[in-house]
């Protein structure tokens, strides 16, 4: 029993030790542009892959098939719930964060309407990362 339990916090760690690399990869490959979504596809390829690794290498080692069978899908599912929890408090919320920011300045205007070149001059590149450097 303390082995299956073990396996299936293997689950997790192999999960999240896919996902951190999985999640730098699809952000620069989408270079930022539907963050929210390039994230969700990382928890979740990261949640297939920890299961499906632990079934396949380590499916010797489980008590039963039926904890086997609990332990991988169980697992992989608990970390789609800690990878959702993630992408709300961080990439969401820094999203959100920016997009409001924005909305802001453009609603300062009389017209309520900006300039692109004037929207990034008085909210710079420098300005949007160090507000993501300090939200993550």
């Amino acid at each position: 029993m303390l082995v299956d339990l073990m396996l299936f916090a293997l689950v997790l760690v192999v999960s999240a030790v896919v996902f951190i690399p999985l999640h730098a990869i699809t952000v620069r490959a989408n270079r930022g542009r539907n963050l929210l979504s390039a994230v969700n596809v990382a928890i979740i390829a990261s949640a297939i892959i920890g299961g499906a690794a632990v079934w396949l290498v380590c499916g010797g080692l489980f008590s039963a098939p039926g904890a086997k069978a609990v332990a991988c899908v169980g697992g992989g599912i608990a970390f789609l719930g800690f990878g959702g929890i993630y992408n709300l408090i961080g990439p969401a919320s820094v999203d959100r964060s920016i997009s409001v920011q924005l909305v802001g300045l453009v609603n300062q205007q009389a017209e309520r309407r900006m300039a692109r070149a004037d929207l990034f001059r008085y909210y710079p590149h420098a300005d949007v990362l160090e507000k993501l450097r300090r939200m993550l």
